[in-house]
């Protein structure tokens, strides 16, 4: 995991925490619930930090990374 440089460990975990709560009601289906997507959708988010480019904002990256996944 590659924390970016500007910013501590737990500032990302909240961004990551709470793109994942926006997004995750807005995608569950069958029998998930919503907690469920929301735990899935962070760790899409952690996972997605190799590609994360510093210069932009990273709730905003997260944003399209997670939905588009």
């Amino acid at each position: 995991m590659k924390i970016p440089s500007n910013m501590s460990e737990q500032e990302v975990i909240d961004v990551i925490t709470r793109v994942s709560e926006k997004l995750s009601n807005k995608f569950t289906f069958a029998f998930y619930t919503s907690e469920d997507i929301e735990q899935e959708a962070f760790i899409m988010g952690m996972e997605g930090l190799d590609r994360y480019d510093e210069g932009k904002p990273l709730e905003n990256f997260m944003f399209v990374h997670i939905a588009n996944r």
